[in-house]
């Protein structure tokens, strides 16, 4: 799977916004029921350009027709704070599993993540192990043995967003020879 390119023309780190997709309705007597139809949120990314050199321009449009628009999925990195854990829980052995979901957590709220990347490692109790994370991995460390049973494991590391191109349409203007702006580039996460 393609990774969004890194451009020199970044601003900062892309806006976040998480999507739920969920449903209110009131009755006649006031009373609110509400309901959400999925476990995780989603996620929609703003990433902005201050300008774009050729060089920048050409990789940004040939990486948004390799994708062919919105129809094929790529990895994104949020940037720092939104990109990697340090001894982030994953899970409790059982003495027969060996593959685990990847996880992050903020505030109290967890969620699985797309794809590790970079400089990875797995623990059970703190300590090292002999772990599969494929480059990039598909959201899940596979450990060579299966961790004991009630033992706490962790992993370190970077990750990816799985995303898509919001619209199957960018734009692009020249205002000066060999550079380029664009408002901003949405990008939105699926599972």
């Amino acid at each position: 799977m393609n990774v969004y390119p890194t451009l020199s023309g970044y601003v900062w780190t892309p806006t976040i916004s998480p999507v739920w997709n969920s449903q209110i309705q009131k009755t006649v007597s006031g009373r609110v029921v509400a309901a959400t139809y999925q476990q995780y949120p989603l996620y929609k990314f703003v990433v902005q350009y201050a300008t774009l050199a050729q060089a920048d321009f050409n990789t940004l449009l040939a990486f948004f027709n390799q994708q062919q628009g919105n129809v094929t999925p790529f990895l994104f990195d949020a940037g720092p704070g939104n990109d990697s854990v340090t001894a982030q829980g994953i899970g409790t052995g059982d003495g027969a599993t060996t593959t685990f979901q990847l996880l992050r957590s903020y505030g109290g709220f967890s969620e699985p993540i797309a794809a590790a990347f970079g400089t990875t490692h797995a623990y059970v109790n703190g300590t090292a192990q002999t772990a599969t994370f494929n480059s990039p991995s598909n959201g899940y460390v596979t450990f060579a043995t299966a961790p004991a049973s009630g033992t706490a494991l962790t992993w370190t590391g970077s990750y990816y967003f799985q995303c898509r191109f919001s619209k199957g349409t960018e734009d692009f203007e020249q205002f000066m020879y060999q550079l380029y702006k664009t408002k901003s580039v949405s990008l939105e996460t699926y599972w």
